[in-house]
């Protein structure tokens, strides 16, 4: 990526303890992270996202709401485990606006994956305001 310039340095590190100080980023971005954390370190997380960002934050989460399950590992998900559930109501006690994506229902079959996709896709302006019908969250 730096030869694009989209930015100087990489820092990694753990959820649990951010690195960096109060206010120093415009916008902070987390897709797909929370659920890999256990529920009081994912509510941790996003008090440290709170304090580290002086503009908007913005979440993206599996709509699960099912319970913690592990996914069988494959190339470059080997070490994919979640560890907590996230719903609608989740996010509301961090005090997140709660938008949706797609539609929860719709489950993707071996044959004619088009077609839940499709369905999917034409339910979003649905669960976008009503997000406990959505595939995905985002707040």
């Amino acid at each position: 990526m730096k030869k694009f310039i989209v930015y100087d340095d990489v820092i990694l590190c753990y959820i649990r303890k951010l690195p960096f100080r109060s206010d120093s980023f415009d916008v902070a971005v987390a897709t797909e992270v929370i659920e890999c954390a256990r529920k009081g370190e994912g509510f941790q997380f996003v008090e440290d996202l709170k304090r580290i960002t002086k503009g908007r934050i913005l979440l993206t989460n599996p709509a699960r709401g099912r319970g913690v399950r592990d996914e069988k590992p494959s190339l470059g998900r080997e070490y994919l485990h979640y560890l907590s559930a996230w719903d609608v109501e989740d996010f509301k006690k961090t005090s997140f606006n709660v938008r949706g994506v797609g539609f929860r229902f719709l489950r993707l079959s071996s044959r004619m994956r088009y077609i839940p996709t499709c369905l999917a896709i034409l339910f979003t302006p649905i669960s976008f305001y009503v997000p406990k019908f959505s595939g995905f969250l985002i707040a």
